[in-house]
């Protein structure tokens, strides 16, 4: 209510006690801080702060630890000091730099502070409070003994002994899902594949210590040993150097056995020192995307400067779900328009009409971004929602949608008109 901050948690607040709903609580960390949730403890009683709520006393609780029921009281209070985060298993109040992770499965429960939120919730505790963390990026899941492995930078001798037991997870803003990739551990290489827990590839990596070197076409995805380099293309590795996010461009040749095989779809990873992970956040999207993987969403094409002078070496790539497939249209960067076909992009002034006028026109692009569909049908470059459909037949020679073998769905966007790669039947 009038802007103060109060840093020191573990000792009683008269105002806190009288006024709750004045104050709220945030994670702090290196000089940032973001809202967060959870439990606060001060003096003989304990406050709950629900997401973006304000705090509120409360008194809710189970009646011991071996009360905590996975789907019935994940997330409530115990009587005798603590909150439960798994089955039989508290949380307490208590100094630490150990973390706990409430599993998606196991369910915080409603009106709880860790409820509602669509993947595994990191908690941290200390004698004052039990919150989220808000800033972990990347961690390792024990299944076999609930531990949680927050510095994955340092050698873990049980990870080397018994990688299966462990899951990575990939983590944004409080929230984390369990993804694929690989770990630098010591002089082992684990990768996690699939849902499985991590196996040692080291001996299967290729050997070659020059950047790129022995990254062929066929290597996409695979690790190269002793200089912390993931395969990105023929010839071209990406560095896991700092913390950055890429995309994996696939063209049916991602190598197999590694942990972004999936050969129908394209990968979001994020990469640092020691890892790369698949992305588990990445938007739903239209992304312009170079060749070496960087991505720029929609909304954003104006700010990649002189893209006319680079249209090669850029794709457009849609992202639904966590999935990426490359994908063929039109974009919009700084009032001009560009088509982007199977072979990258390219001037639309050879494919461009005053009006859709009929069949002939299907594909073409006119002066203000319309492309015409059908007869004197189109579909705008805007913020609301359009689709239609192309027929092969009727596309007109040298726009971005005279690949396909009968028909092509599209949609559209505020700078876009593209072939829905994820839309291959229905109604218009």
């Amino acid at each position: 209510m009038d802007g103060t901050v109060v840093t020191d948690v573990s000792t009683a607040n008269e105002d806190l006690a009288a006024n709750p709903s004045n104050y709220y609580i945030y994670d702090c960390e290196e000089g940032v801080c973001k809202q967060t949730q959870g439990y606060l403890k001060k003096g003989n009683n304990i406050y709950k702060f629900i997401e973006t709520n304000v705090g509120e006393a409360t008194s809710e609780t189970v009646a011991k630890e071996d009360d905590c029921i996975i789907n019935s009281n994940i997330g409530e209070l115990v009587t005798d000091g603590g909150v439960c985060y798994d089955e039989q298993k508290k949380v307490l109040f208590k100094e630490g730099d150990d973390m706990e992770l409430i599993l998606e499965e196991t369910a915080a429960v409603a009106g709880t502070p860790f409820a509602g939120v669509s993947g595994a919730v990191p908690i941290v505790h200390d004698d004052s409070y039990v919150v989220v963390d808000k800033y972990v990026k990347v961690l390792l899941y024990n299944r076999m003994d609930g531990s949680v492995v927050t510095d994955i930078y340092a050698v873990n001798e049980d990870l080397a002994a018994n990688p299966s037991n462990y899951f990575i997870y990939d983590c944004e803003s409080g929230v984390c899902r369990q993804s694929q990739g690989y770990l630098v551990n010591g002089g082992k290489v684990i990768g996690f594949i699939g849902n499985k827990g991590g196996i040692d590839v080291t001996s299967t990596l290729l050997t070659s210590f020059n950047t790129g070197s022995s990254c062929s076409s066929s290597h996409l995805g695979k690790l190269l040993s002793g200089k912390g380099e993931i395969c990105s293309g023929s010839g071209k590795s990406t560095k896991l150097d700092k913390a950055v996010k890429r995309l994996l461009l696939n063209n049916g040749n991602m190598e197999n056995g590694t942990p972004f095989d999936d050969a129908m779809y394209s990968f979001p990873i994020k990469t640092g020192d020691k890892y790369v992970v698949r992305d588990k956040f990445i938007a739903d999207s239209v992304y312009l995307v170079t060749k070496d993987g960087v991505m720029t969403p929609s909304g954003n094409f104006d700010d990649i400067d002189n893209l006319e002078t680079v249209l090669s070496n850029y794709v457009i790539v849609e992202c639904v779900s966590g999935k990426c497939k490359r994908t063929t249209g039109y974009v919009k960067s700084k009032g001009s328009y560009y088509a982007f076909g199977s072979n990258g992009g390219s001037s639309v002034s050879s494919i461009s009409v005053a009006a859709c006028a009929s069949n002939s026109d299907s594909g073409k692009i006119r002066s203000n971004g319309d492309v015409c569909i059908e007869g004197d049908r189109y579909i705008s470059m805007n913020s609301t929602p359009a689709k239609g459909m192309i027929l092969k037949s009727t596309a007109a020679p040298g726009t971005p949608f005279v690949d396909d073998t009968y028909y092509v769905f599209v949609k559209n966007g505020e700078d876009y008109v593209i072939k829905d790669t994820f839309r291959t039947s229905g109604k218009i």
